[in-house]
């Protein structure tokens, strides 16, 4: 009962677990991109393969040709500039996005099924509307309070032309996730962060 209480306030709400916390693009800048390189920076390998063959599926959904990096781009400490520029010229890409964890912060939050009259200001019911919840709600389950973990991961996203190199956009996004959601939650920061792309005009 609960669960789809929580449910039916999350849709009604229309809270995400991703959010864009502030984007900016280069003043002036009015093109749009074609073939991009895409890099996830992360130690994780299955992380950076999910993340570049994601981009790269909804790129192409947009008419880009998205080229994930993990085939053929080893990252270990600082990338050699000429070296990454000669392949990206080769390869007639005319951007590169770069997308790697800003921070990351482990927090708990506990909730009881005996709660009622939740407000603004009070601890979450459900860890995932922190920060997006606006309202109030009534349980009438009852049970024993639960304690639960969760990360919030920020990630900047840089977008660079590949000729002069410079960012023309970038996007810092903040995720709520818990060890078993990862991969979902990665999958949902891509669809947002390719739909900012294209709100902002650059797909």
């Amino acid at each position: 009962m609960l669960a789809a209480l929580m449910l039916t306030v999350t849709l009604a709400a229309g809270c995400a677990p991703t959010k864009v916390k502030d984007a900016w693009k280069k003043p002036g800048f009015t093109g749009k991109v074609h073939k991009v390189y895409l890099i996830g920076v992360t130690r994780n390998d299955k992380f950076r393969k999910i993340f570049e063959n994601e981009m790269a599926r909804l790129l192409k959904a947009q008419g880009v040709t998205g080229i994930p990096s993990y085939p053929d781009l080893v990252i270990s400490g600082d990338v050699d500039r000429e070296t990454l520029r000669a392949r990206l010229r080769a390869q007639g890409t005319d951007a590169v996005l770069v997308a790697r964890i800003a921070g990351e912060e482990q927090r708990t939050a506990a909730y009881s099924a005996r709660e009622s009259g939740y407000g603004i200001g009070t601890g979450p019911i459900n860890v995932y509307y922190e920060e997006y919840y606006n309202g109030s709600v009534a349980v009438v389950a009852s049970g024993p309070a639960v304690e639960s973990s969760f990360q919030v991961i920020s990630i900047r996203s840089n977008l660079f032309e590949t000729e002069s190199a410079q960012v023309v956009w970038s996007a810092l996004t903040e995720t709520t996730a818990t060890d078993d959601n990862r991969v979902q939650r990665l999958k949902e920061f891509v669809e947002i962060l390719a739909l900012k792309l294209k709100e902002d005009g650059l797909l």
